[in-house]
Parts: structure tokens; C-alpha cells; sequence
């Protein structure tokens, strides 16, 4: 049987996501950029790790929306339920790894970078589940 839910959510992109911005908050580490604003030009720094996670928070409602919702809301399987799974799998190892990468030393802000992939990507669940998901991966961000 071939995994049908898995290529429509694209799982290998995901997997590709969370393997690049892993590799960002190794090599980068604490280096903050300036965050321009309205009033100010470069009062405030922000370190890069705690930015990265944002593109987690991006793909997992776009995965989410790949496919039929009319179709997957009769399915006889619960896609609901493989939904919730795979956030939970994208959305866990990206933070555990994170933390662990931190743990061991290889990068500075491995623990926050992965509570703010954490609490980003529940922003833009929580975003979809509310106006749908068109819009919801730009909630996060």
C-alpha cells in the first residue's frame, strides 16, 4: 500500500524544513540582525535562531491544506486524526532536536529556538482551525 496521505502532505518537504533550519541554528548560532521598525532603524537586535522556526510554523499548515477538505471530511479513514499526528511529529522532533542540539553544546539557543517553532506553528493550528486554511500560514509570520 502506498502511502497516499504522506505524499500529499509532503512529508519529505517537511522532513527538508526542519533539517535546514536545524542547520541554520547550528552554523548561526547567536547572531542577531536588526529588526527595522517605523519609528526606529536599528534599535533592536534579534537573534537569527529565534526567527528561523518561523518557517516550520509556515509549512505545517500548508501541509495541512494540500488536499480535498470536501473528500477528506467523508474519508472512511480518520484524516483528522493523521493530521494531528503528523504536527505532532513535525512540530516534536523539530523542537526535541533543537533542545538536544543545545543540550550538547551545538548551538546557543537550541531550547528557545525550538519553543518558538513550538509556539508558532500552535499560532498557525490555532489560525486554521479559526479562518480556514488559506491564511493561516501567515499568521506566524
Amino acid at each position: 500500500m502506498k502511502a497516499w496521505w504522506l505524499e500529499v502532505r509532503r512529508l519529505r518537504t517537511g522532513l527538508v524544513v526542519i533539517a535546514a533550519v536545524l542547520v541554520v541554528l547550528v552554523i548561526v548560532g547567536d547572531l542577531s540582525i536588526p529588526m527595522f521598525s517605523l519609528d526606529s532603524m536599528a534599535d533592536f537586535a534579534l537573534p537569527v535562531s529565534l526567527v528561523a522556526p518561523v518557517a516550520v510554523a509556515i509549512f505545517v499548515p500548508w501541509s495541512l491544506g494540500r488536499g480535498d477538505e470536501r473528500l477528506e471530511g467523508v474519508a472512511a479513514r480518520p484524516v483528522n486524526g493523521f493530521d494531528a499526528a503528523l504536527s505532532l511529529l513535525l512540530i516534536g522532533s523539530f523542537a526535541s532536536i533543537a533542545a538536544a542540539l543545545d543540550f550538547i553544546g551545538l548551538t546557543p539557543l537550541g531550547l528557545e529556538a525550538g519553543r518558538n517553532g513550538v509556539g508558532l506553528a500552535g499560532l498557525g493550528l490555532l489560525a486554521r482551525w479559526l479562518v480556514g486554511g488559506d491564511v493561516a500560514g501567515l499568521v506566524p509570520v
